[in-house]
């Protein structure tokens, strides 16, 4: 893609992720070191890298926990909470992942807004908050009038994945609210925009 878009003349906008760190500092900048501790965060890394040797005309938007209005296939993790806790389900969330979760929308104005003002480089792009994947739960519990204490708390040992994640991440947006006007919405606000328009 980078050979075709650099042959074009094309922007190339790559959709990257907070999983190209480690986890152990947390609240990452451009400039931070990547350090990835799994195979899904090297394959972004490497996605860059490629990118970044090209020659071509590319923007990196590197975000983390995406939700928002999704119509069709996999629930994302805020429907995935209403709909398991509305069927008097038992879910299991870790209080040691400390993201600052993106809402999709967010995401799609900042790729209009790089493309529109022509900038290229590498942007941070997510929610305003920063906090756990537990924290995040209560809040959607809270809003959605759902029965909290069908909420289990654990850590991420405990859920037993073969995958290694970063825990303490999520992505400073400072660049991209200075460059070019990033906002991120209001948590709850996103969530009654997915009300609204989702039904939920």
């Amino acid at each position: 893609m980078a050979e075709g878009a650099r042959n074009c003349d094309a922007h190339l906008v790559h959709i990257s992720s907070d999983y190209i760190f480690d986890g152990i500092k947390g609240q990452y900048a451009e400039g931070d070191k990547p350090n990835p501790v799994g195979y899904y965060g090297r394959t972004k890394l490497a996605g860059e890298n490629a990118l970044k040797i090209s020659n071509a005309l590319y923007t990196i938007l590197r975000t983390n926990v995406l939700y928002g209005v999704i119509t069709k296939g996999r629930l994302d993790f805020v429907r995935w909470v209403v709909e398991s806790i509305r069927k008097g389900e038992r879910i299991r969330i870790v209080t040691d992942q400390i993201n600052n979760p993106t809402f999709l929308d967010d995401l799609v104005r900042a790729i209009s807004q790089v493309i529109e003002f022509r900038k290229f480089g590498v942007y941070n792009i997510g929610g305003r908050e920063f906090l756990s994947r537990y924290d995040f739960t209560m809040r959607i519990v809270d809003f959605f009038n759902l029965d909290g204490s069908l909420v289990d708390k654990i850590i991420t040992p405990d859920l037993k994945q073969p995958a290694k994640r970063p825990l303490n991440s999520g992505l400073v947006t400072l660049k991209a609210e200075s460059e070019f006007g990033y906002s991120p919405t209001q948590m709850e606000e996103t969530f009654r925009i997915m009300q609204e328009e989702l039904g939920i």
